[in-house]
């Protein structure tokens, strides 16, 4: 996890019993405040395949509701986990948050003190209906960039990055020296804005010849949408795995009717390999945490990790036995933590201040475990702010609020012939750097 030292301003607490009491038909036990995890674990038909990125949302999330434990142990407060699977759509979401809310006991006559919910930060208007009743709190990693209006219980670490991921397009276009870019973009409301953005932004730089909304993983042909004889290059711009490998199996199939050179521009880790024809030049460029969080291998669900590892290496095969022995050693552990995802460190840094607040509420919390303090915990949370510093670095105390700019990572690789992915560089701040 990444190592992060809390400096919090001190503050007045009241020492609670840890013991379970009886309020109002709820089992109460003062000392804990439940903290909900709703993350897109699994995704896919029946909720089957595993989600990398979610597998890494659970890890760092564990790992911090960890730290805050031990830091609190001396004010006797603990935050008891619960995690629930949206299954990535919206009727999972809905589920969750409901199933949420009745394990943390919001349901009951007087309620035990909820700090709220983490992530996710897709579908937050599926789940507003429903924790608005209860005036919970939902923290997410980034604006979904619906409206939130005046809610006061939606708080968001940070906003998406498209301008950074504008930028990062733009110094790898020119570095490869292309000028006639074909666009093929998901139809997400975050691929739309990159879209947007890009077409905008780099109208001056670049001649954009054809462009084309993808919707999931449906099967489509590239050439009748692209425009062939005046383009050097398609950029093809996804947020879910599942439709990279759509896209991605359908341009390997036409490559011989398509320009030689494609760029993915790829959001979420966990990407599907496939093996590029030899007339093709085939770039990666992975968005993923600008830090990234240490130990991260250690820290996932081993179960679900040798799944999305199982999952991965089979579709990779794709039923070839003969393939099993390069898939196998293209998805292994380190693969699974070197890119992170980049909701990982809002998503860490969520949780922190969900502690921060705790800590001056704690105060009005009495001894026997009422803690109805919805109202001025909401207007608590919103406020909320603190220093963080990296251990056993010399880099300044950064401090963290909700709304806060971050930077981003992307990682530039080119997919090899048997499709294997080599790292030739990243873009950080505006700036590429290639090795040598």
């Amino acid at each position: 996890m990444v190592h992060i030292t809390l400096l919090l301003a001190a503050a007045f607490f009241v020492t609670v019993s840890a013991a379970t009491v009886k309020h109002r038909g709820c089992l109460i036990n003062p000392k804990y405040q439940t903290l909900v995890a709703l993350l897109d674990l699994r995704t896919g038909e029946n909720c089957k395949d595993v989600n990398l990125h979610g597998v890494q949302q659970l890890a760092v999330v564990l790992s911090t509701v960890n730290q805050i434990n031990t830091e609190f142990h001396n004010d006797n407060v603990t935050i008891k986990l619960q995690v629930f699977d949206t299954c990535s759509t919206i009727e999972g979401t809905r589920l969750a948050t409901l199933k949420s809310l009745v394990a943390s006991q919001q349901t009951c006559l007087e309620t035990p003190f909820l700090l709220g919910s983490v992530g996710p930060e897709r579908f937050v208007s599926t789940i507003k209906p429903i924790t608005k009743v209860f005036k919970a709190a939902h923290v997410i990693p980034y604006s979904d960039f619906q409206s939130q209006g005046n809610d006061d219980a939606v708080f968001p670490v940070s906003s998406y990055p498209v301008q950074h991921h504008t930028q990062a397009v733009k110094s790898l276009l020119k570095e490869m020296g292309l000028q006639n870019i074909a666009i093929i973009y998901e139809q997400h409301e975050i691929s739309k804005r990159k879209f947007d953005d890009i077409t905008s932004e780099l109208k001056n730089d670049f001649c954009f010849t054809s462009s084309i909304a993808i919707q999931d993983s449906t099967p489509f042909s590239v050439s009748k949408h692209v425009n062939v004889g005046t383009s050097d290059s398609i950029l093809v711009i996804v947020e879910n795995p599942s439709v990279l490998e759509s896209v991605g199996e359908a341009i390997l199939k036409e490559s011989d009717d398509l320009p030689s050179t494609v760029i993915f521009s790829i959001a979420k880790v966990g990407s599907i390999i496939w093996p590029r024809k030899p007339n093709q030049n085939v770039v990666i460029l992975q968005m993923t945490s600008a830090l990234n969080v240490d130990d991260l291998a250690t820290n996932m669900d081993s179960s679900l990790l040798h799944e999305w590892i199982h999952q991965r290496v089979t579709d990779c095969a794709g039923g070839n036995s003969s393939l099993n022995a390069r898939c196998t050693s293209v998805y292994t552990m380190d693969v699974a933590s070197s890119q992170q995802d980049w909701s990982l460190l809002p998503l860490h840094y969520g949780i922190l201040l969900y502690a921060s607040a705790v800590r001056i509420t704690r105060a009005a919390c009495t001894s026997e475990g009422a803690c109805n303090l919805n109202s001025k915990w909401l207007s608590t949370l919103a406020q909320a702010s603190l220093f963080v510093k990296p251990e056993n670095s010399y880099t300044l105390s950064q401090r963290i609020s909700f709304g806060m700019a971050m930077s981003s990572r992307f990682l530039i690789s080119s997919v090899q012939k048997n499709g294997d992915y080599v790292q030739v560089g990243e873009i950080e701040g505006g700036l590429m750097k290639l090795r040598t």
